[in-house]
């Protein structure tokens, strides 16, 4: 893979620094965070400002080839200045593997000062977290710089150092545990290296903290940080049974399982906004006016009372029905001019059989009347239908005539009237009326 960066760009940091009064800045960074087994590996290097190695960058970047050449320059460099840090296995899962690696740079910069018999000014740290350098007596400026081995260069051959380092001791454990293919994957979580491990187990070279040998029958977790006997464990535990209880009863109410009480008590109030109680307060300002001027604060004192007992002097409900009623059937039979069906009723009461006959010749005589009027209105209805399906046949229309007025240049010329032109005669004014009403439509009969 191509470098993303040239040398004098991965520079740049180092320089500023150098400017503001830092002489030697150092670069640090770790391999081996992610593996299912073997040791946890970080390096430091200082390169000087004239000293130029062409093709150093990020060790992913570069071929195993490449990172061997690389290294063997870096370490056999008399100007460069170099240390490194091995935590095994153990370290790891008694400490956790974030807190390892933190441990593993800070203990690769100790490595450098001792070699070379001088502190650090400034360490620039590959990633997002600072390491405990003041904790382990060590009062050294240090910057996190997110892909650091890629951007600077004191930090790229510092994980082209870590990283061969760790390779060679993976190649030597291959060795003394075969089987595992260690010196291939580099003990890094494969399908094969995690198959082989849930085949042939665990060894003591392998991480007992990390998935899935922590699942695995017969691995003690004692000793490490995932102990089950721990105060801070138990804890944990406590509060991850607490959770699954809570996501148990869920479960169960929406399923229907518990109980209507445990179903109201566990719910809690869901918090109103502000603009939803402002709405609630003016709709009951509303409905109080409302009720104020329909008269419903005297009725709060009469709510005892019901509807079919009214105050004195006030009508009940069903008799103001009634009335209305009433009024409906008179103005009816005023608009008509027909009797009502209650008086009709009266009438037949007191009169007896003969009101009884004559009623029945009045309604005889009404229905013969609504058949000849719905007759010759559907008669009169159907004819315009028939019209209207002549008009949709398509004829030519015929050749305009020019009318020529009488005593024009042209009728002087032929000697002739407009009628003779035409050959027509001169028709009288009872004609033109006949021809008009031939073409009206026949009126209406009511």
């Amino acid at each position: 893979m191509p470098l993303l960066y040239t040398a004098k760009e991965m520079r740049e940091r180092e320089l500023f620094l150098k400017e503001q009064g830092y002489k030697l800045v150092v670069g640090t960074d770790e391999a081996g965070r992610g593996p299912l087994a073997g040791p946890v590996v970080a390096g430091a290097c200082y390169v000087p400002e004239h000293v130029v190695i062409p093709g150093i960058g990020d060790s992913k970047a570069l071929n195993e080839e490449k990172r061997e050449e690389l290294y063997e320059i870096l370490v056999n460099h008399p100007e460069v200045k170099w240390g490194v840090s091995i935590l095994s296995n153990k370290v790891i899962d008694k400490i956790n593997i974030l807190n390892a690696a933190m441990l593993a740079m800070v203990r690769s910069v100790e490595d450098l000062a001792t070699k070379f018999g001088s502190n650090p000014d400034y360490v620039l740290v590959d990633g997002n977290r600072n390491p405990p350098f003041a904790e382990n007596g060590l009062d050294i400026e240090n910057e996190p710089v997110i892909k650091g081995d890629a951007k600077c260069y004191c930090i790229a051959a510092a994980s082209i150092i870590a990283k061969v380092t760790r390779d060679r001791i993976m190649v030597k454990l291959d060795k003394e545990y075969p089987g595992y293919d260690l010196a291939k994957h580099k003990g890094y979580a494969t399908k094969g290296h995690q198959a082989t491990v849930l085949k042939l187990g665990a060894t003591e070279i392998h991480r007992k903290s990390f998935a899935p040998i922590k699942t695995m029958k017969g691995i003690d977790l004692t000793g490490t940080y995932l102990d089950p006997m721990l105060p801070e464990n138990i804890a944990k535990r406590k509060k991850a049974e607490e959770l699954k209880r809570k996501r148990e009863g869920r479960e169960k109410e929406r399923k229907g399982e518990g109980s209507i009480l445990d179903f109201f008590g566990n719910k809690k109030k869901k918090k109103r906004s502000k603009k939803f109680k402002k709405m609630t307060k003016g709709l009951k300002r509303l409905v109080e006016k409302h009720n104020s001027t329909k008269g419903g604060n005297k009725r709060k004192n009469s709510s005892s009372r019901s509807r079919s007992q009214p105050k004195k002097g006030r009508k009940s409900w069903a008799e103001t029905k009634k009335k209305s009623k009433r009024k409906r059937s008179t103005s009816v039979t005023m608009s008509s001019g027909k009797e009502s069906s209650a008086k009709k009723a009266k009438r037949t009461k007191k009169g007896g059989s003969e009101s009884e006959k004559e009623t029945k010749g009045k309604k005889a005589k009404d229905t013969k009347r609504k058949r000849s009027t719905s007759r010759s209105a559907s008669s009169v209805k159907e004819q315009p239908k028939k019209k209207a399906k002549k008009k949709t046949k398509t004829r030519k229309p015929a050749p305009k005539r020019k009318r020529t007025k009488r005593g024009s240049k042209k009728s002087k010329k032929k000697g002739t009237s407009s009628a003779g032109q035409t050959g027509q005669t001169d028709r009288t004014e009872s004609d033109f009326s006949r021809s008009r009403s031939r073409n009206r439509p026949p009126k209406r009969t009511r």
